[in-house]
């Protein structure tokens, strides 16, 4: 398995390297925003996966992302996910005896939707240098099953909202971003299913704990 993927890993960098285009950037943050700001009027599109094998159970989260410039200083972004990490229904005997299903098969499916806007109210800009902050609110509406403690809008995990502020200081090639934020997940509201045939399900509502996040990219 490591050898192919190898192969497919140096034939990928290849086939890129063929390709006849160029990128002009400042920032590359993967898995952080930067406090800098999409142009005016102009429209990207992200595609992200993440995957990871759970004991013989491989779990999968796609989502498709579609950023805009509003503004020069406001973008927005509206992310739809899907995932087979959480089934239709609560775990038997939820929460009194809240076994993790680890390793069990889940339907893939829709999960629902994540709504993000980030508005940059600082530059400081010189030769080769810039100091930027950027304020930011976001909010999900999900529509699934989520049985572990902690909160996540922007993987579409809880509805909830959440907001913060980001900071990115850049100085020729290096560049460092730190972003601060708090999370407000909305209780799940849903049944679970007795582990006994023919009894009715139970109707559950779980509270999730508010969660302070934090983000440090160099």
């Amino acid at each position: 398995m490591i050898f192919k993927r190898r192969y497919f890993s140096f034939f990928l960098c290849f086939f890129l390297y063929l390709l006849p285009f160029s990128v002009v950037s400042q920032e590359l943050y993967p898995l952080a925003e930067p406090a800098s700001s999409i142009p005016k009027n102009t429209l990207g599109v992200r595609v992200f996966s993440e995957t990871f094998k759970e004991w013989e159970q491989w779990r999968n989260v796609t989502g498709l992302r579609l950023m805009y410039g509003v503004t020069p200083r406001l973008s927005v972004f509206a992310t739809a996910l899907g995932s087979n990490h959480h089934g239709i229904q609560m775990p038997e005997e939820f929460p009194f005896h809240n076994t993790p299903e680890r390793g069990k098969i889940y339907p893939y499916k829709f999960n629902g939707g994540h709504l993000y806007a980030k508005y940059r109210f600082l530059s400081l800009d010189k030769q080769n240098e810039h100091f930027r902050m950027a304020a930011f609110v976001e909010g999900s509406y999900v529509k699934t099953t989520h049985h572990e403690t902690e909160p996540d809008l922007e993987m579409a995990d809880n509805s909830g909202f959440g907001f913060g502020w980001i900071q990115t200081y850049l100085k020729n090639k290096w560049a460092v971003s730190l972003t601060l934020g708090a999370i407000f997940p909305s209780p799940y509201i849903g049944f679970s299913p007795d582990p006994f045939p023919g009894l009715p399900e139970m109707p559950i509502k779980v509270h999730y704990g508010k969660a302070m996040t934090y983000k440090l990219s160099m």
